[in-house]
């Protein structure tokens, strides 16, 4: 069971009500945002430092590969 403090039990029920979500629909939107975040980390760590995926800048070794 999760439990808030007052202060960010107060920010949920403000963001629920701006987004017409219950609150469960608003902390699974952030865990999952959370998830991909640390997805995107570890897989990019795992590719190397300067590692980004997309259209970002992409890590030396990868460059030297698509020139080679």
């Amino acid at each position: 069971m999760l439990r808030l403090d007052s202060d960010r039990k107060q920010t949920l029920d403000q963001i629920a009500d701006r987004l017409k979500l219950s609150k469960n629909a608003v902390l699974e939107l952030a865990l999952d945002g959370i998830a991909q975040k640390l997805r995107t980390q570890l897989t990019q760590s795992s590719l190397g430092d300067n590692h980004y995926l997309g259209d970002e800048t992409i890590c030396q070794r990868c460059t030297e590969n698509k020139q080679g």
